[in-house]
């Protein structure tokens, strides 16, 4: 893990304790997302609605990955 974090023919990536993955969903799949989770037995962690309007589900996957679906206009 030590040699991700080193410059060389890739760029240095990687991190110290738990990291995370987001994907981009529109506002409209929202819902099916949250049915989806439920429907596979994950627990959503945390929903959260941002200043911009966009909003965040925050699970974790069964390998213990942190996963983020978030709506574009957070970057807004």
């Amino acid at each position: 893990a030590e040699e991700t974090k080193k410059s060389g023919n890739l760029p240095a990536h990687g991190a110290d304790g738990a990291g995370h993955v987001a994907f981009a969903i529109e506002h409209s799949q929202i819902d099916f997302w949250k049915q989806r989770l439920s429907q596979l037995q994950i627990e959503i962690q945390r929903q959260f609605t941002w200043p911009s309007g966009g909003k965040s589900i925050y699970f974790v996957d069964p390998s213990g990955n942190l996963l983020e679906l978030v709506t574009p206009d957070v970057w807004a």
